[in-house]
């Protein structure tokens, strides 16, 4: 079997990309200066071991899910700075469907490379805005770290960002590596969506294989070229 490393840099190789530094778990975001402010999009009950490693930065949580309004407002900013901003994210104003299934819940349909294929949600009718409509660039202390995980929404969450972008320093996304669902993004689109507005991949923080075998998805970092430039001559 092919190790990870291995099949990481292989699948960006066909794609075009090359990785230019990864380090293995959580480990890449000590490479990370401190950051002042962390927009955490699809919070569902948290994301503790982001929020750790940056203790002092003051907290953006936005979820669109109101099954986990009362526990982020009481568990997790009872003990954090920061404010919960009720409303889901996407490119465009409106509303949406979301397919409850607790931290999995998602406006799209899975496809067959998902194991809820095919399977019935409750639904509920949630508000959608443009976070650079619900945010101002103003009031992000930099540097400033958004983090998303949207399943299979996360293009969607990024174009309802551009506005934001340039108080925007790194980006914590999970990234599909195959299409599990479905009107969602293929991973190269993303890839080269961020590439376009100057960020580049700067870690992979988190990947594994399901009991198939298969790699489904990857948490990733993305800093701006800069950055990385910067980060390199350094090491």
């Amino acid at each position: 079997m092919k190790s990870l490393d291995s099949f990481v840099k292989n699948f960006f190789s066909v794609l075009g990309f090359a990785i230019r530094r990864k380090v293995p778990a959580l480990a890449g975001l000590k490479h990370l200066p401190k950051v002042e402010t962390i927009i955490d999009v699809g919070v569902a009950q948290g994301t503790p071991d982001l929020y750790a490693h940056f203790p002092d930065a003051e907290l953006i949580l936005v979820e669109g899910n109101p099954q986990f309004h009362c526990h982020l407002q009481n568990h997790v900013l009872g003990c954090k700075k920061g404010r919960l901003v009720k409303f889901a994210v996407g490119s465009t104003t409106g509303s949406g469907q979301l397919r409850l299934n607790g931290p999995g819940s998602t406006f799209l349909e899975a496809s067959k490379m998902t194991g809820i294929y095919n399977k019935k949600f409750e639904t509920v009718e949630v508000p959608i805005r443009r976070l650079d409509q619900l945010l101002s660039s103003d009031e992000l202390k930099r540097p400033t770290l958004l983090k998303i995980d949207t399943e299979g929404f996360e293009l969607e969450v990024l174009k309802g960002s551009e506005a934001l972008l340039s108080k925007i320093d790194y980006i914590v996304a999970e990234v599909s590596l195959v299409k599990r669902f479905q009107k969602s993004y293929q991973t190269s689109e993303i890839l080269n969506w961020l590439q376009e507005r100057g960020f580049q991949i700067f870690q992979i923080i988190d990947c594994v294989a399901d009991s198939q075998g298969i790699f489904r998805y990857a948490d990733f970092i993305f800093a701006r070229k800069e950055f990385i430039d910067q980060f390199e001559a350094n090491v």
